[in-house]
This record gives C-alpha cells, sequence and structure tokens, in this order.
C-alpha cells in the first residue's frame, strides 16, 4: 500500500470516528449506566487492525475479592 493511500485511509477513518463518537458513547453509556470520561480510536492499516477504546468515569470496580480466589 502507498504512503499516500494508508493517510488517505487513516483520515476518512479519523473524521468519522469524530463525527461519530457522540453516538459511540451513547451507546456504551447506556449499556453500561456509566459515564464515558474519554473514547480513543486509531488504526493500524498495515497490519488492518482497528481499536476502539472507551475510559469510563465512575469509580473502578474492587477487584480484593477476587484477588483472594
Amino acid at each position: 500500500m502507498e504512503r499516500g493511500e494508508r493517510e488517505a485511509i487513516q483520515n476518512i477513518r479519523r473524521r468519522f470516528q469524530q463525527h461519530m463518537a457522540e453516538s459511540f458513547i451513547g451507546v456504551v453509556e447506556q449499556a453500561t449506566g456509566r459515564k464515558v470520561r474519554t473514547f480513543l480510536s486509531d488504526t493500524d492499516v498495515d497490519e488492518d487492525v482497528s481499536v476502539e477504546t472507551f475510559l469510563l468515569a465512575d469509580a473502578r470496580t474492587d477487584m480484593a475479592g477476587f484477588e483472594d480466589a
């Protein structure tokens, strides 16, 4: 894949994610019942991998009970 084509794909995907961010955040907030603190998205065109990350705003779940098991 040529560099210009790779950059074009990344730019198109970035614009799409920026445009859709509020909708994606709304779906995650509704499904989890928690607010989204931030949404991150990236694509590695060469490896054909995309990642969507939602950092939730509420306090972390206490995992102490799981650590003792």
